[in-house]
């Protein structure tokens, strides 16, 4: 058994749907020709659920074992009939894969973006007349995805990369200004969409492109 500190570089480009993959290898000093190395078949890596040390929220999905190769940047001679080459070391490496445990992480994420586009969403139960109202919910919705994003933001302050996180935090602050734009497209005078008058159909537009953009983003 090992037990000890490793070093993980974490990429969160998929956070909060993202599987790390920790990987540690063990490497022979002796040439390939000499030394494989390969997975025990009576006794293949396996780990406990109850893993010491493993933190709330994660779990071990699986370990998987492959090899790779590793040029010494020696030249040797390893036959009386063969050529210099650089010796080549095999090694064995165990990649340990840990994912996100439950939903409840997207939630506490999450929630806050959903009922703002919520709020934003039922503007359209409201009759067309009372255009103060509908502009004062969606401006309200806005104000609530900003302040969930400024949430998600801070909880992952260290990260310089675009998440998924983001990116469904942006999709819904672009369906609230479509929502905004519909509900101003109703009122002009001047422009207007003839399909999206409709308030049901707008309410359908709009729940429609949060499911599908939401599903591509947690797919790619």
């Amino acid at each position: 058994s090992v037990e000890n500190s490793f070093y993980h570089n974490w990429d969160l480009r998929d956070y909060p749907f993202d599987k790390q993959k920790i990987v540690i290898r063990f490497l022979a000093q002796q040439d390939s020709s000499i030394v494989r190395l390969s997975e025990s078949k009576e006794f293949p890596a396996s780990f406990s659920k109850n893993m010491i040390g493993l933190k709330d929220g994660y779990k071990i999905d699986r370990i998987n074992y492959y090899n790779t190769y590793v040029s010494s940047g020696i030249y040797d001679f390893f036959s009386p009939t063969s050529n210099m080459r650089y010796q080549i070391f095999p090694t064995g490496n165990f990649e340990i894969v840990v994912s996100r445990d439950g939903s409840w992480l997207f939630l506490k994420l999450f929630l806050g973006s959903i009922l703002s586009f919520v709020i934003s969403w039922i503007v359209f139960l409201i009759p067309k007349k009372e255009f103060e109202s509908r502009i004062s919910l969606t401006v309200g919705g806005i104000f609530g995805a900003i302040g969930n994003r400024y949430f998600v933001d801070s909880a992952m302050s260290n990260v310089q990369v675009l998440t998924k996180a983001d990116l469904i935090n942006n999709l819904v602050l672009i369906l609230l200004v479509f929502n905004i734009l519909i509900v101003i497209l109703q009122q002009s005078k001047e422009y207007s969409i003839p399909y999206l008058e409709n308030n049901s159909n707008a309410m359908k537009i709009s729940a429609i492109a949060l499911a599908l953009f939401t599903f591509f983003i947690m797919i790619l």
